[in-house]
C-alpha cells in the first residue's frame, strides 16, 4: 500500500500516558463517552492518501485487546518505551512524544512507500 509520506498526519500532539499515546484534544473531547461507542453527529472529510494510511493502521490493528495495545505501544524502540524508560516509569503530566519518532516507528509497522 503506498500513502503519502507527509510529516505529520495531524496536527494535534500526543502525550505519552502510561497505557501508551493519548491525543488530549481527542481525548478531552470525547472522555465523557467512556468505555462506550463514539457517536459522532458530523460529517467527517479526511484526505484521502491520509484515509489509506488510516485503513492501513485499522487493518494491522483491529483484532488487538486493549492489552495487546498497551504491549505494543511500550514495546523496546517504540515512542512510549523510550520516553518510559526515560523517567523510569514516572511520565510527566503531558509529556509531548515526538512526532518524527512516531512516524519513523509506525512506518517501521506499516508499508508506507
Amino acid at each position: 500500500m503506498c500513502v503519502e509520506d507527509k510529516n505529520k498526519l495531524y496536527k494535534e500532539k500526543f502525550s505519552a500516558w502510561n497505557f501508551g499515546l493519548v491525543n488530549d484534544v481527542l481525548y478531552n473531547k470525547y472522555k465523557s463517552f467512556g468505555s462506550f461507542p463514539i457517536e459522532l453527529n458530523y460529517d467527517v472529510s479526511i484526505n484521502p492518501m491520509n484515509l489509506k494510511y488510516i485503513e492501513a493502521l485499522y487493518d494491522l490493528f483491529h483484532d488487538f485487546s486493549a492489552a495487546q495495545l498497551v504491549n505494543l505501544s511500550h514495546q523496546k524502540g517504540s515512542p512510549c518505551h523510550n520516553i518510559y524508560s526515560k523517567y523510569e516509569g514516572a511520565i510527566p503530566k503531558y509529556e509531548k512524544i515526538n512526532k518524527k519518532e512516531t512516524k519513523e516507528w509506525f512506518k517501521s509497522l506499516v508499508d508506507i512507500k
